[in-house]
């Protein structure tokens, strides 16, 4: 009786050996294949919003807006100095017709008097209406320049 072959023959051992070549052969043909092929389809980062141009020419327009809401500002604080200036003066020239016009009653110039209270009393008038003038002119320029900024 012949004696058996053993399992691990040393045939069998270069078969075993070369298929793990073979193997390893093959894995890292694919593994470089998947390197290859990952480096160069790479899909390209897509950006989410607009591009730089029109992000740069809305940045100009907030900023042209925003130079404008403050002229708007500072010059209807102006007016409002400038109107309360006016009502000022314009209470102080009734006061001062009233006492002259008190000082001088029954005399000739109580007529001059009553046309100086007059002058005054039209004076007053023209303030309150350059005022309310300035008001809706403000309140105009805001609401063209919010409505064309947007």
């Amino acid at each position: 009786m012949p004696a058996e072959p053993a399992f691990w023959s040393l045939d069998s051992l270069r078969t075993g050996l070369a298929m793990v070549g073979v193997l390893a052969a093959v894995a890292l043909g694919v593994a470089v294949w998947a390197l290859l092929r990952d480096h160069n389809s790479r899909p390209a980062i897509v950006r989410s919003g607009p591009p730089p141009a029109q992000l740069a020419a809305l940045t100009r327009q907030v900023q042209t807006l925003s130079v404008e809401v403050r002229s708007l500002r500072a010059s209807t604080r102006a007016a409002a100095k400038d109107a309360a200036g006016a009502q000022r003066g314009v209470s102080e020239l009734k006061t001062s017709a009233r006492k002259t016009s008190a000082r001088f009653a029954g005399t000739a110039s109580t007529q001059q008097v009553s046309h100086l209270q007059t002058e005054v009393n039209k004076l007053s008038s023209q303030v309150a209406q350059l005022s309310s003038n300035q008001q809706s002119q403000t309140t105009t320029q805001t609401t063209t320049s919010t409505t064309s900024g947007g």
